[in-house]
């Protein structure tokens, strides 16, 4: 995400972290430079950094939301499934009495039940979603209508 603050307006300009790449793909040399003082320039990087943590923040519940509905849904499916597969490998348990279907049987029904588990603590380990942010790069950026 680009962020850009307007120095002299003292707030964002996203008209211009719009076309950013852009402009700085496409630099042309400036004779004068307008003096910026220390303050000047702290105050808006801290503007920046506070905007920067604002936007993650807002995306983070974003995705938070999104993820735990799509969590719920893979769970819900897993557990469907899940059942399902218990159901019809009891229903052929009590079947058939041949004690080597029953012996075959018996181990489906421990892989179905452990292939479960680790399928369910995989999609659980996913609920603990996260947007990390880091800073590329900063500069001042002369921005004229020529």
């Amino acid at each position: 995400m680009n962020l850009v603050w307007h120095l002299g307006k003292n707030r964002q300009a996203p008209e211009v972290a719009a076309v950013l790449l852009r402009l700085l793909s496409q630099p042309k040399p400036f004779s004068s430079s307008s003096p910026l003082t220390s303050d000047t320039l702290e105050k808006a990087i801290t503007e920046l950094d506070e905007e920067a943590h604002r936007q993650r923040e807002n995306a983070l519940q974003e995705l938070r939301t999104r993820n735990e509905i799509l969590i719920t849904r893979k769970l819900a499916s897993l557990d469907a499934y899940h059942r399902n597969r218990l159901k019809r490998i009891e229903m052929e348990l009590a079947s058939n009495p041949d004690e080597r279907i029953q012996i075959m049987k018996t181990a489906e029904r421990n892989r179905a039940e452990s292939d479960y588990e680790g399928k369910r603590q995989a999609i659980e380990k996913r609920r603990s979603a996260d947007i990390l942010s880091q800073r590329i790069a900063a500069g001042i950026l002369e921005v004229s209508n020529e």
